[in-house]
């Protein structure tokens, strides 16, 4: 949200396009969205975006009010505020964002298939592509998955942004193009994309590159893929998570007693859902032999 936010008063203020409140007015709805308060930061943004503003103006107010209608799960509202975007770009992008809310990811690519979005503002352009990227992934459609991921990737800047396209990127190759090389290349570029250490971002990233590297047979390269997760400033989820890891690889190298011992610890560990710790007590009776 900060680099959205970032990027927007950018380009605003090199349109000449500001009136002397709207980025106050703008901080402030946002402050209203970001502690929850969906409704009150709806009705701010479409305040914002009727009266003197411009069309770039009203596109960013209404997109980011759809985005509150979004997260209501009232579907019909936002949709009816993305239509009225004056910016076709802005408008197309914010619909397909409903959809994807929506996990209607057929309807993404149906809709937007022939959509040129190379010749939109680079932004938004990358907004698009990686929308309908990720939606091929989930079809497991990899070429144009691939394709539209790397349109998207050219046209980010530096930092998160950039680190989820190589995630998606990443999550394609493995499960979609069954290419572990190019995939382990994805993970190690989100890593290096400078996102924070204790993000999910680098901590699937680095799970994900461990993986490849333990069923590879490169245990010493896979434990340094963990390295920088330091697993005892985590809690929850991932700090399980980091623990599995570990244990895994410890099993493929024939070190029963220390996995044993990884999967006992993350099943310890308070506030992992339930489904993940059936899993990791499912793989525990496996290397055990208790399995029923």
């Amino acid at each position: 949200m900060a680099h959205r936010m970032i990027a927007v008063v950018a380009v605003l203020f090199l349109c000449g396009a500001v009136w002397a409140d709207y980025i106050a007015e703008r901080k402030a709805a946002e402050e209203l969205a970001r502690t929850g308060k969906h409704e009150e930061a709806l009705a701010a943004f479409v305040k914002m975006a009727k009266g003197e503003a411009s069309d770039l103006q009203k596109s960013d107010a209404l997109e980011q009010a759809a985005q509150c209608a979004i997260r209501l799960k009232d579907y019909d509202r936002a949709d009816e505020l993305a239509a009225q975007i004056p910016l076709e770009p802005v408008s197309k992008t914010v619909r397909m964002k409903i959809l994807w809310a929506q996990r209607q990811w057929k309807n993404v690519v149906e809709e937007f298939k022939d959509e040129n979005f190379a010749v939109w503002p680079d932004e938004v352009a990358a907004e698009a592509f990686q929308q309908r990227g990720m939606a091929y992934n989930y079809l497991r459609d990899g070429a144009k998955a691939e394709a539209d991921l790397k349109a998207a990737l050219t046209r980010r800047p530096a930092g998160p942004p950039r680190a989820e396209i190589w995630l998606a990127l990443a999550g394609n190759y493995r499960s979609n193009l069954q290419d572990s090389e190019q995939a382990l290349n994805a993970y190690r570029q989100a890593i290096a994309s400078g996102t924070g250490r204790g993000g999910w971002l680098f901590l699937t990233s680095a799970v994900g590159a461990a993986d490849i590297l333990r069923k590879q047979g490169k245990y010493a390269e896979a434990f340094d893929a963990l390295t920088e997760a330091d697993v005892e400033k985590l809690s929850g989820y991932w700090r399980g998570a980091i623990l599995v890891s570990r244990a895994e690889i410890f099993a493929a190298q024939g070190k029963k007693a220390e996995a044993v011992a990884g999967f006992n610890e993350a099943l310890q560990v308070e506030g992992v859902p339930d489904y993940r710790l059936k899993d990791w007590q499912k793989r525990l009776d496996e290397l055990q032999g208790t399995t029923e």
